[in-house]
């Protein structure tokens, strides 16, 4: 029994523990908590520990902690020094850790890792020799709630650079926002440099779902993706949506090994409305402007590749891309160069032309977008459009 415990060590934050009870036999221990403090973080809790006689003649791997516990606060960067290279005791490892054995059921109201937000976090699992296995986990990230499993090899150790990280979990949500990791409106100033996200040093296989996705006004439903995490390279093996009435698929590699981030992409759009697809999207309508004109269903698959800058924005000077485009239902209207013959040789039609079916090769060769001769079937006049634009500059099509 004791209270109001103080322990110090080099290196490590300030352990406190307002009061404990402990009783001890050579077989088990058991260990209440409450009011402990280690650093910023807080917890209370329950604690047996088999063959504790282990832990203090340095066998720890032949001692097995069982741990139920709750905490309003777990400062990882704090524990981790993530952010300060300067402090006391960065990047030392404790060697204790990453031999002990924790059986874990966990309530964490609020968590700091690097500038996440995660709230209201309930873990069942295990850590054992600096293996983590998640059986059931529950957490919410950035506002979006989330179930988590599965097991990550070295965790400790990597965050110390002494081993790569590996391992496979699989993440559901039923409403998960993707704005807070893509949306770039915000940010008024272009950066010099780029803040890498992917970990380096890693080989994680992620199995992620969503019921439905919100980006920005935009929303997917039933999303499915699996993905690599490979040495700061994402790996989409595959990553299937529904939206607007259609189907998109994509595959590829987005990678941050360089000082600025790479894509190579396939994309793949089926079905699709074009008027509540693309016509709020601000890259779709630089890369292909005089979609704003249309209306009807698209379906397209094309290959994509460049680099973005230090705001995650695409560098269109970069840009490459190749594809087809099929319009079904296609309708042309308010399209300016149209209106502005319509009135010159008084042939009303020309303002709104309809037709049936059209498909469409297109190339874009560093920001520079070639329309090949597009002819729209009509039953009233046969029209053809081509030409071509820089991204950044206004179309020029006849």
């Amino acid at each position: 029994y004791g209270n109001h415990i103080n322990v110090e060590l080099p290196g490590n934050p300030e352990l406190k523990i307002e009061k404990i009870v402990a009783n001890f036999s050579s077989k088990s221990a058991e260990i209440n908590t409450e009011n402990g403090k280690y650093g910023n973080s807080d917890f209370a809790g329950h604690v047996v520990i088999s063959n504790p006689i282990a832990i203090v003649t340095n066998h720890l791997t032949l001692a097995q902690v069982s741990l139920v516990s709750s905490s309003d606060l777990l400062d990882i960067n704090e524990i981790t020094n993530w952010g300060c290279d300067t402090c006391v005791g960065s990047n030392q490892m404790n060697e204790m850790i990453p031999n002990i054995q924790i059986l874990f059921n966990t309530k964490i109201k609020k968590i700091k890792y690097h500038d996440l937000v995660i709230d209201n976090t309930d873990l069942n699992g295990s850590f054992i020799r600096d293996t983590l296995s998640v059986k059931q986990g529950t957490t919410s990230i950035n506002g979006s709630k989330l179930s988590v499993s599965g097991t990550l090899f070295n965790p400790y150790q990597w965050t110390f650079d002494k081993y790569k990280l590996n391992g496979k979990l699989k993440i559901e949500s039923d409403l998960f926002d993707i704005t807070p990791y893509l949306d770039t409106s915000t940010i008024d100033r272009i950066s010099a440099t780029y803040e890498k996200i992917l970990p380096a040093n890693t080989n994680l296989f992620i199995d992620f779902r969503s019921s439905s996705a919100l980006y920005n006004q935009f929303r997917l439903s039933n999303l499915k993706i699996n993905t690599t995490i490979t040495n700061q390279n994402l790996n989409l093996e595959s990553c299937n949506a529904l939206f607007s009435g259609g189907n998109i698929t994509l595959t590829g590699v987005f990678s941050e090994t360089n000082m600025f981030p790479t894509f190579d992409l396939k994309l793949d759009l089926n079905q699709m409305k074009v008027d509540e697809a693309l016509k709020n999207s601000r890259s779709f309508v630089k890369i292909a402007p005089i979609a704003t004109f249309f209306g009807g269903l698209f379906s397209t698959s094309s290959i994509l590749q460049g680099s973005l800058d230090g705001n995650r924005n695409p560098v269109w000077k970069n840009f490459d891309a190749a594809g087809v485009l099929e319009v079904i239902n296609g309708r042309l209207a308010n399209f300016k160069p149209l209106e502005e013959l319509s009135k010159k040789i008084k042939i009303p039609i020309l303002k709104g032309i309809n037709w049936e079916k059209s498909k469409n090769w297109f190339l874009i060769e560093k920001g520079m977008v070639k329309i090949n001769p597009f002819i729209i079937p009509n039953k009233d006049i046969f029209i053809q459009l081509k030409g071509n634009h820089y991204i950044e500059q206004d179309i020029r099509c006849v």
